[in-house]
């Protein structure tokens, strides 16, 4: 897993190998329900994932897997 920073698109994070996680701490002021998008990309010709989203050990979301696309090209995903 590597981490980079591109003056266009702000911080990246990728890279990731099997068995790699990332771990975020999120602060939500009010609750409520919220979307989510995320930017992604994925060299790989089977596509990306499955990877998931938990919350304080909990998982709160299906498996997700992204499509191949064009290195350097990224997609949106809204969940």
């Amino acid at each position: 897993m590597d981490a980079t920073q591109n003056t266009q698109e702000g911080a990246i994070v990728g890279w990731t190998g099997a068995g790699e996680w990332i771990e975020y701490t999120i602060d939500v002021q009010t609750a409520g329900v919220y979307d989510m998008s995320f930017r992604y990309a994925s060299g790989n010709s089977s596509g990306g994932g499955p990877f998931y989203f938990e919350i304080e050990g909990e998982k709160v979301s299906p498996d997700i897997t992204v499509p191949n696309s064009v290195i350097g090209m990224h997609g949106l995903l809204k969940v």
